[in-house]
């Protein structure tokens, strides 16, 4: 099978900067195969080498006497909190893995943070969560014809507490009236026959595909922990177009050890 000629639309197409291109070729002193461009597109990527958001995690404060293990020395970070005993948390995002397949790629995410954890010699005791999705009722800001059907503004994204459990329900379905799709927020009958203008199909679209991630992703979220009996003690949600088929999905995993139980990855001795 012969391979594709290596082009800069094939590069953009692996989103990498013609930069980040010129200096795999630079590494390898050659132009790279179909293969080695692939695997430069998923190492350089942000979900595996945080070149984006590494200078901005570089300005947290990481030197401490109780540090005990610091960001980026091992698996998870470890802090003292006194009588020998210490904990140990790590944080990790799984976007677009839950974007491509909710329940699977949130539970890899959960089961990732976890391994972190034990993999230090600690036991996990509790997941936190933080994530956002797009609308997934058409009276949130889910577009202006949804909001002008309500007869009001687009809604802020709120927060509520993330469900521990998968829904058991979908979320309310809007209601048809004189051919118009409008929120059935209360408004008059008047109101959302008259006023009230279609939505298209894009947006109804989009409307199905936020609930699909949001229903696939909480779910994995809680099947995983739910395996491993390790509670879910708090998290956050928010819904906003701006997450609209793109969600973010940041699962958090604390655990508790003693000093002398720290196990590190780093191989030592004859074997």
């Amino acid at each position: 099978m012969t391979e594709p000629a290596i082009t800069p639309e094939l590069v953009a197409k692996h989103n990498l900067t013609p930069e980040e291109y010129a200096h795999a070729v630079e590494i390898l002193g050659r132009t790279p195969s179909y293969t080695e461009l692939g695997i430069f597109s998923v190492m350089w990527s942000e979900h595996c080498s945080y070149k984006n958001t590494k200078p901005l995690l570089k300005t947290f404060p990481t030197k401490s006497p109780k540090i005990l293990v610091g960001a980026g020395e091992e698996n998870a970070g470890i802090i003292d909190i006194g009588d020998g005993i210490a904990i140990a948390f790590k944080i990790e995002s799984h976007n677009h893995p839950s974007a491509v397949e909710p329940f699977q790629g949130a539970t890899t995410g959960v089961g990732g943070i976890v391994r972190d954890i034990f993999t230090m010699g600690a036991r996990p005791v509790c997941a936190v969560n933080s994530l956002r999705f797009g609308p997934i009722t058409s009276d949130g800001n889910y577009s202006e014809s949804a909001a002008s059907c309500a007869g009001s503004t687009a809604a802020p994204a709120v927060a509520v507490d993330a469900p521990s459990t998968a829904p058991s329900a979908p979320p309310r379905e809007d209601t048809t009236r004189g051919g118009a799709r409008c929120a059935d927020d209360g408004a008059s009958s008047a109101t959302r026959e008259g006023a009230c203008a279609p939505r298209n199909d894009a947006d109804e679209a989009a409307l199905k595909n936020n609930r699909r991630l949001f229903a696939g992703v909480v779910s994995g979220i809680a099947h995983y922990g739910n395996c491993f009996g390790i509670p879910t003690v708090a998290g956050e949600v928010y819904f906003d177009k701006t997450y609209q088929g793109n969600p973010l999905v940041n699962a958090f995993c604390l655990g508790v050890l003693r000093h002398e139980q720290i196990t590190r990855g780093a191989a030592k001795g004859v074997g």
